[in-house]
């Protein structure tokens, strides 16, 4: 039996490696300045705290409440726009 699931497993294991290196848009709100975390919207720990994230490259100076647009991948998040 198992021998008849290790494709499948395997395909879905690739699929999953791909998945991973796409980009994905994602909102935020800034929380601290200097230096820059944003909290992404639904991140939560495991008791229900927001996370947040240190951004790799950041626009400019943003505020903090800002609303940001941001880009995740492989783990790394851009913020690349401030909502007006």
């Amino acid at each position: 039996m198992k021998e008849f699931l290790k494709p499948i497993l395997t395909q879905i294991a690739k699929l999953w490696a791909a998945l991973d290196k796409k980009a994905t848009y994602r909102w935020g709100t800034v929380t601290q300045t200097a230096p820059l975390l944003v909290h992404l919207d639904g991140d939560i720990d495991a008791a229900g705290d927001p996370v947040d994230v240190a951004p790799q490259s950041v626009l400019s100076s943003i505020p903090v409440g800002a609303r940001v647009a941001c880009i995740e991948q492989d783990r790394r998040v851009i913020v690349i726009a401030v909502a007006s």
